[in-house]
């Protein structure tokens, strides 16, 4: 008996059936798990694939989930296959089948940051990044299709020397080479690509962990540094390209490009204006700072109101307060929870596990969201007040409305936060307010665990400062 692989177009809905399988999965397992991962053929927007929902789930110890996750995993309707143990100990596989025993979904559980874990995000990443390399797995996956194979195993090995090809490629020279480019060395990079530009007049912008940025004339120019920023770029300029003629103020209209012998990058037409800070919010004339309010007011509302289809189309990630909740109350455990005072010790426990719990209740409409509304990406007229532009939207992402306003109210403060609420939400702005310093404090949490284990001891010490002050000051509907 032989075997023939059916490959199908990209689906968007197979990122919202990963995503809701990930939901599913934190809630029976959530205390053990790390980061859950959509890898395979189906995690990579516009590559055609089986139809078959690849899981990766990482966690702290593979022995604990042996005595944990198993069990709630197979009850999720997952068969375990033990027998794949004897070739491949380090992973435990589960697959799942739709009631006409098609098979719809396949679980890969691991330990976090091991050698599998890093070698199948990569191969993920470098395809989402790689337009070349994509094209070239979707052909190949075109000619496997025609033939006939003893087992589905005879397929993947066809694939296997193009697959480590790849692997190889992601996780050795242009990772590294890109982290270490600084403006003199990019800029040579991307004299090579924009043959027609006078490189004479290519100015440094500035940098961050994702990218090096420059201005060339009128167009802004962002190189990224690795492959998770190449993936942040691809997502950014694939979404900012559906939806800039849907807003009412302008964003860059990026074009992306990921060249064969360097990192990719984008283009984008500058977007003119100061930038927007507290300072000069909080000092404008009283007329002017009720443009500045009413015009963010605005473009939140159209944002958060277009359709997340486009954003699932472009593989943007989907936040979850409850699951980030979960992996939090696991994480402090072992890390900053003992630096605490015991109040504060016992305030976080409590709240963690309270928004660990899923909601009896359907949560709120999911949107797309800007994530960094503050200053540096708020450009503005300051003769007017009125805004001309939102810039940066590097960490796009699907989620609550209420994610988009944790750094208002950090950056800008509770007063100007209030204003702009009461133009977005009217009459519940108060109980968004809640819902956005739940938020807030759950990305204080997160960024003080990861400045622990990165051993950042003053950023620490901060972190934990702020902590203390949400959990004392809490709002009384939390």
């Amino acid at each position: 008996m032989t075997v023939r692989i059916d490959i199908v177009d990209y689906n968007p809905a197979w990122r919202e059936m990963f995503d809701s399988e990930k939901a599913k999965l934190l809630t029976a397992i959530g205390d053990y798990v790390a980061a859950i991962e959509h890898i395979g053929s189906t995690g990579v927007p516009g590559l055609g694939a089986k139809p078959v929902i690849d899981i990766m789930i990482g966690v702290r110890s593979l022995a604990e989930a042996d005595k944990h996750c198993v069990e709630p995993i197979t009850g999720l309707g997952y068969d375990y296959v033990k027998a794949f143990e004897k070739d491949t100990p380090f992973r435990r596989y589960f697959r799942k089948n739709s009631r006409e025993g098609n098979r719809t979904h396949q679980i890969h559980l691991v330990e976090y940051g091991s050698d599998w874990w890093k070698r199948h995000l990569a191969f993920r990443d470098y395809l989402r990044v790689h337009v070349d390399a994509r094209e070239a797995y979707a052909q190949l996956k075109r000619d496997l299709a025609t033939r006939e194979f003893g087992t589905v195993s005879d397929y993947a090995n066809a694939k296997s020397e193009f697959i480590k090809a790849i692997e190889a490629k992601a996780l050795t020279g242009q990772r590294q080479e890109w982290h270490s480019l600084d403006h003199a060395s990019a800029a040579t990079l991307l004299a090579r690509h924009l043959p027609d530009a006078d490189h004479a007049h290519l100015e440094p912008l500035g940098h961050g962990d994702l990218c090096l940025a420059f201005k060339l004339g009128q167009q802004v120019i962002r190189v990224a540094r690795h492959l998770e920023a190449a993936a942040a770029l691809r997502r950014e300029a694939c979404v900012l390209s559906e939806i800039a003629a849907m807003l009412p103020l302008p964003i860059p209209r990026l074009t992306y490009r990921a060249p064969r012998d360097g990192p990719p990058f984008t283009v984008h037409d500058e977007i003119v204006g100061a930038i927007l800070t507290r300072d000069a919010w909080e000092n404008m004339p009283a007329a002017a700072r009720k443009k500045a309010v009413a015009d963010l007011a605005s473009f939140l509302r159209a944002l958060h109101a277009l359709p997340i289809e486009t954003g699932l189309k472009c593989g943007l990630t989907h936040l979850d307060a409850t699951g980030l909740a979960r992996r939090l109350r696991a994480a402090t455990a072992h890390t900053i929870r003992r630096l605490l005072d015991r109040e504060t010790q016992r305030q976080l426990d409590e709240t963690l596990e309270r928004w660990s719990l899923p909601s009896p209740h359907d949560g709120p409409r999911p949107v797309l969201l800007h994530c960094d509304i503050a200053p540096g990406h708020l450009l503005y007229d300051p003769r007017t007040g009125h805004l001309t532009g939102v810039i940066d939207f590097g960490d796009i992402a699907i989620g609550e409305s209420a994610r988009d306003f944790i750094y208002v109210y950090e950056d800008y403060g509770p007063t100007i936060l209030m204003e702009v609420l009461s133009h977005y939400a009217g009459q519940d702005a108060p109980a968004m307010l809640s819902a956005i310093r739940k938020w807030y404090l759950l990305e204080a949490i997160a960024w003080t665990v990861e400045r622990y284990e990165a051993q950042h001891h003053a950023d620490v010490n901060d972190g934990l400062a702020e902590i203390t002050r949400e959990l004392a000051t809490a709002p009384a509907r939390w």
